[in-house]
This record gives C-alpha cells, sequence and structure tokens, in this order.
C-alpha cells in the first residue's frame, strides 16, 4: 500500500484512480492541512514555545515531502565537516526509525568510536551515519529531540548538533533550517497528507527555511538544474543550492576496503528496502540490470530473503546481488551464493556556502 501511495502521489497523469481516491481522501487530507496550519500558527506567535540552544550550534535538516531525499549521505558529510573544521564535539539526533530501542529515551548509538547496536536494533539511518562519521562523532536517537539536545549539550558536551529529518519538529529553532527537494521529484501532485505528499503546505519553506539544498540524483545537465534553482529561488526568496548525488564506487560486502572499477560489474540483481528505489535501479541499468526487489523502506531482512533473491537472480542469469549502503548495513552474518555488492552514493554540494564558513 506504501508503494502504491508513493507512486499515486507523484504520478503526473490524471486518471480514474486519481479521480476516485480524490473523492475518498479529500476530506482527511482537508482535515490534515487544517491541523497542521493551526498547529504552525501556534508556533508562528509563540503560543507554543521552541527551544533555542543557546550552547551549541544547531542544523536541521529535513524535507517537506514523504520518501527519500538523500537525507542521510547529506547528514554524514556535514557531520564530517564539522569534526574536521571546528574539531569540536558533534552529536547526530535522529527518531531510529526501523529500529527497535525505545525512542522515547535518548539512546546511545555511538560514543567514544564505539557502535553499541547493530542495524536492526538501532535502526539502518542511525547505524549507517554511526559506521560513516570518525571516532569523536556521537549518535543519539530520540523521538523528543529536545531532550537528545539538552544530552547531547549538557551531559556529552557537544557544541555542534545536526538533526536529522527535522524540519517538522517545531519543538526546535535550529540555527540553521535546510530543506531537501529532489530535482525530479519536487512536490508530487502538491497536495498534503494523505492524497499527496507534502507533509505540511509548501508555503512553510518561505517562512521556516534557512537555505535549500536541490538534491540531483540523476545529475541532469546544467541548463535545466541552473533553470529549476532560479525558479526556486524566486519563489521561495531563499539560496538554492545544488547537491549531486554521485553513485562513485562499487565494493563487495565481505570486503569493504576493495573497491571495483564500474565497467566490471554485469548483469546484476538489484534490491533495496528505500523510500525511493527508482534512482537506484536506474543507475543500474548501465550494468545490465536483469531484475530488482523492492522491499518496504527500513525492511528487516532475513536468510529467507536472501536466499529468495539468490534463486531469482540465478534465473534471470545475473552473476551478483547489488544493494545500497543503507539495505547492506543489515546484511552482516548472512549466506549468499552470489556475492553482494554495495553502490556508494556520495553527495556532492557547496559545503562551506551551505554552512557559512
Amino acid at each position: 500500500m506504501k508503494v502504491f501511495l508513493t507512486k499515486f502521489h507523484y504520478q503526473k497523469k490524471i486518471n480514474l484512480i486519481s479521480v476516485v481516491l480524490f473523492i475518498l481522501l479529500c476530506l482527511p487530507t482537508l482535515f490534515y492541512f487544517i491541523i497542521i496550519c493551526i498547529r504552525n500558527f501556534l508556533y508562528d506567535i509563540n503560543v507554543i514555545k521552541s527551544y533555542k540552544g543557546k550552547k551549541s550550534f544547531i542544523v536541521s535538516v529535513g524535507n517537506i515531502t514523504t520518501g527519500g531525499t538523500g537525507k542521510t549521505p547529506f547528514v554524514i558529510k556535514l557531520a564530517n565537516y564539522f569534526l574536521d573544521t571546528k574539531n569540536e564535539k558533534t552529536a547526530v539526533i535522529l527518531r531510529g526509525y526501523g529500529g527497535k530501542l525505545n525512542n522515547k529515551n535518548v539512546n546511545i548509538v555511538k560514543n567514544n568510536g564505539n557502535i553499541f547496536f547493530n542495524a536492526n536494533i538501532c535502526g539502518d539511518e542511525a547505524f549507517l551515519i554511526a559506521k560513516n562519521t570518525p571516532n569523536n562523532c556521537i549518535v543519539l536517537t530520540s523521538k523528543n529531540r529536545v531532550n537528545g539536545i539538552n544530552y547531547a549539550i549538557n551531559v556529552l558536551g557537544c557544541k555542534n548538533i545536526i538533526l536529522d529529518d527535522c524540519f517538522q519538529h517545531r519543538k526546535v529553532s535550529p540555527d540553521l533550517n535546510l530543506v531537501l527537494i529532489d530535482s525530479k521529484k519536487l512536490f508530487g501532485n502538491g497536495f498534503v497528507l494523505p492524497f499527496g505528499p507534502l507533509r505540511e503546505a509548501k508555503f512553510s519553506i518561505k517562512k521556516r527555511a534557512s537555505k535549500i539544498i536541490l538534491v540531483n540524483k540523476e545529475n541532469d545537465d546544467y541548463i535545466n538544474t541552473n533553470n529549476l534553482i532560479n525558479k526556486l529561488n524566486k519563489q521561495y526568496k531563499k539560496p538554492v543550492y545544488e547537491c549531486k548525488m554521485n553513485f562513485s564506487k562499487i565494493y563487495l560486502l565481505e570486503d569493504k576496503e576493495q573497491l571495483h572499477d564500474l565497467k566490471n560489474i554485469k548483469n546484476v540483481y538489484a534490491f533495496s528496502a528505500i523510500a525511493s528505489p527508482k534512482q537506484f535501479y536506474k543507475i543500474l541499468k548501465k550494468y545490465n540490470l536483469m531484475g530488482t526487489k523492492t522491499y518496504p523502506d527500513h525492511y528487516i531482512y532475513t536468510q529467507s530473503d536472501i536466499d529468495y533473491m539468490n534463486k531469482k537472480a540465478k534465473l534471470y542469469n545475473a552473476s551478483i546481488l547489488i544493494t545500497t549502503e543503507k539495505d547492506a548495513v543489515k546484511l552482516d552474518g548472512f549466506k549468499s551464493d552470489l556475492k553482494i555488492a554495495i553502490l556508494k552514493m556520495e553527495p556532492d554540494f557547496d559545503i562551506k556556502d551551505v554552512v557559512g564558513y
């Protein structure tokens, strides 16, 4: 159902299904829109107070639509930049979707270079961030970001806080509020949930965003991207930066130091459990993509899933299984007849201009 709604939210043509769903979902959509607007209005006039950090620099990385926009690799690059340039304790705080920890508490996923949980326990995104940041980066999960911030500052002595997926979390007023927008999907059909993909109305970008990050996963030509940047800049009166997602390396699951020339990878069977797998599969077409298997976002794999994909891959004459880094962190300990490769995604953007120093 989730996969169907995602496709529906971003389809460009109106059909009979669209009309039927609009009739069924118009009232829930209107109700959701009114509730979100009232909530935001109460925050805007300070009837409901937002937390403002006084002892730290807080950056929020979020989006305005459902589905993936590349937040996790973006957050990883930000964390590495803060630690390299400021040499101050930095914490990444996220909710921990897909994990089994009680996110009503503040959970320490990583501290002093030690990662205390696997991906199935703390969540794939939290583990991926912990794994790809320096030893002095702290990773916390908590539903209550204010509690997480206070713990990071007062107990762990952090000077910089990066909040993952926090644009709608109005309890916190960050120093830098970054909104990521997918250059292909943009705002889908333009409606809020459940009829559309918007978590809140688009005018929230103009009110609260510090800067807009246009995420270009397919590296479209310069002219089209530049036109879109100018359009968003005029519409929302905010600085707009392009972030290219480069699929740069392929490595094997069992040998993480071994990098492979992309030209040597052929006849692949791809699988993923991410919010927006379309771009991932599209990239793999040039490696002779034989078949795909898509699971729900944050899905926890089992040995039977690996066995199933091996069987399917062999049926399609594929020579190797391939997946994303977010999926790979949940595959340790499984046996596979075919080798499992990971496609690495790296964000490329002007980080100094985005951060401001």
